[in-house]
């Protein structure tokens, strides 16, 4: 029922939305792609090879799409299954250490956490790394429970979770997980042996069985390319220099701790006193919390030193959180003498947070959204989930006072879950409908009409590619409207879309206008109707065709170049 109730939640609404982020859009083109030209070695993304990750997410991916269709659902279908499995994974493994109770609360703990059910309803690599991260340290923890002739088996699935780790983000799936493990396991007096048990060499072989195939394939047919950029650009450099676009400030991971942590963050102050009283040198299963809370500590100093900082790199942080408030609730639960009032800190923290934001948001015009999504109807809706929070808030308080513990942490669960659905069912669409609406259209038009190029100027990438089937659109950043100019006149259709607030630069070009919104004109170097019932016509010339003429400047020659790939 767990499973089933996390799969539910993570896919509630699923497909009454667009994908939303850059990140998503690419995962999802690349899956697209892999299905349209059957290659499933080397993933692309808008004519270029994507070396940004390994390939299993990918494959995940193309194998939906084939499955369900190219949708916003199937794509988001991977990461809610691996959501689901890490909730079910948890709850197993601290059912193992500490029993039955332990076991459902920390699956239902990290179940309704928001940064898991935010990164299960994504299309992200991220849950499924922490699937597989967690799974390995996970097997690893069992191992210590058994005696040493039955731990064996269990460090073979230690290997493979982390194989399949590398295989899905890289070497972070291996040094994560040995960044803290031995140096606790050194402090404790118990790496050689440890060392000596788990047997590296099982490791080395089940990496090259599972992960290594793909990698050295992936070396040979880009001549390196796919191993320097990954291993270096990807890996090395994001940490010691900034990727982003936006400096994140180096105090990121606290600001967004408690959102991750939602609704348990008001119980992380009890759970980590709790935690660090645990011996150091005791018996394993005492010893867990502490190095639980290690793992959550490490992750959270580790990447505040990064020099890329994206909130998702602390995911690793809720698995071992989740676990701690789990066995901080089982206690509780099991002795009903001093769960009393057990919640009342955190509800009230909780009921401050939320008034505050209630009465931030009743500030809020129009006019401080984004201007893509400036509208009324989404201002009140953002403003009924501030005061929703309030409600479930004051639930909590009145219920920690007159019922048992268990009341209210049902009260707070079912109230979580049904500020998410209200979110998903209400704010998403909204907003969605707003800003993808008009990418919508755009798209609708690029699939019913014959263009030979489709170019976006100045304006964001759109995911137009996985809305209308485009294997590739070319992206003009520092373009003029000369070389606009130049591509006009050659003999193929083209489609072009504009910043509305530069559109003055290019309104002298030949060109029609369909459309007119808050994100692009969409125009033509056709009128609209003479576009009509032209699918399957070769009246006009292919893009190879294009690329011939000479006449194009050279910056147009190699997007078109790039777009002919």
């Amino acid at each position: 029922m767990l499973g089933i109730g996390c799969l539910g939640l993570y896919l509630a609404g699923a497909s009454g939305y667009d994908l939303l982020t850059d990140d998503e859009m690419r995962y999802a083109e690349a899956g697209r792609r892999m299905v349209e030209s059957g290659d499933w070695l080397i993933p692309e993304y808008n004519g270029y090879p994507r070396y940004q990750k390994p390939i299993l997410f990918y494959w995940l991916q193309a194998l939906s799409q084939t499955l369900f269709g190219t949708t916003a659902w199937s794509a988001r279908l991977p990461s809610a299954v691996a959501g689901m499995l890490l909730v079910l994974l948890i709850a197993s493994l601290a059912r193992e250490l500490w029993g039955y109770q332990a076991g459902l609360s920390s699956g239902i703990v990290l179940g309704v956490m928001a940064g898991v059910v935010l990164l299960s309803r994504m299309v992200m690599t991220d849950i499924v790394l922490l699937l597989f991260l967690q799974a390995g340290l996970g097997a690893f923890y069992v191992a210590q429970l058994r005696s040493p002739h039955e731990r064996g088996p269990w460090y073979l699935a230690m290997w493979t979770a982390l194989a399949l780790g590398f295989l899905t983000k890289g070497p972070i799936a291996c040094v994560l997980p040995a960044a803290f493990l031995l140096p606790w396991l050194a402090v404790r007096g118990e790496l050689l042996a440890v060392l000596r048990e788990i047997r590296a060499a099982w490791g080395l072989a089940i990496a090259l069985l599972v992960a290594g195939p793909w990698y050295v394939t992936a070396h040979i047919v880009t001549d390196g390319q796919f191993t320097y950029h990954f291993f270096i650009t990807e890996n090395l450099g994001r940490f010691l220099t900034n990727v982003n676009p936006h400096e994140a400030p180096p105090f990121l991971y606290f600001l967004i701790l408690i959102p991750l942590t939602f609704p348990w963050a008001g119980l992380l102050p009890q759970v980590v006193r709790t935690a660090v009283t645990a011996p150091l040198r005791g018996p394993f299963r005492e010893a867990v919390p502490l190095l639980l809370l290690g793992q959550a500590v490490l992750v959270f100093v580790v990447f505040t030193f990064s020099r890329t900082r994206v909130w998702t790199y602390t995911l690793p942080m809720l698995p071992p959180l989740a676990l701690l408030v789990g066995r901080w609730i089982a206690q509780k639960l099991d002795h009903p003498c001093c769960s009393d009032k057990a919640l009342r800190p955190a509800s009230w923290a909780f009921f401050v947070v939320a008034l505050l934001l209630a009465i931030g948001s009743g500030f809020l015009s129009a006019d401080h959204l984004p201007e893509v999504v400036r509208h009324p109807g989404l201002l009140f809706q953002i403003r009924l989930l501030a005061w929703l929070l309030v409600g479930l808030s004051l639930l909590v308080i009145v219920t920690d006072c007159l019922a048992r513990l268990a009341t209210s942490l049902t009260v707070l669960v079912l109230g979580t879950v049904v500020f998410y659905l209200t979110a998903t069912y209400t704010v998403v669409p909204t907003a969605d409908q707003l800003l993808r609406e008009p990418v919508r259209q755009a798209a609708k038009q690029l699939r019913e009409q014959q263009a030979t190029v489709v170019v976006t100027c100045h304006v964001h990438e759109l995911g137009l590619n996985f809305l209308a089937g485009q294997r590739c659109i070319l992206h003009w950043r520092t373009h003029t409207a000369d070389d606009l100019a130049d591509l006009l006149d050659g003999p193929g259709r083209v489609f072009v879309l504009i910043d509305p607030g530069r559109w003055h630069e290019f309104e002298a070009l030949p060109l029609h206008v369909w459309d007119w919104n808050r994100r692009f004109v969409l125009a033509a170097n056709f009128p609209p109707d003479s576009g009509k019932n032209l699918a399957g016509k070769r009246d006009s010339p292919s893009l190879a065709e294009v690329q011939r003429d000479s006449g194009r400047s050279a910056s147009v020659r190699a997007s078109l170049e790039q777009a002919g790939r």
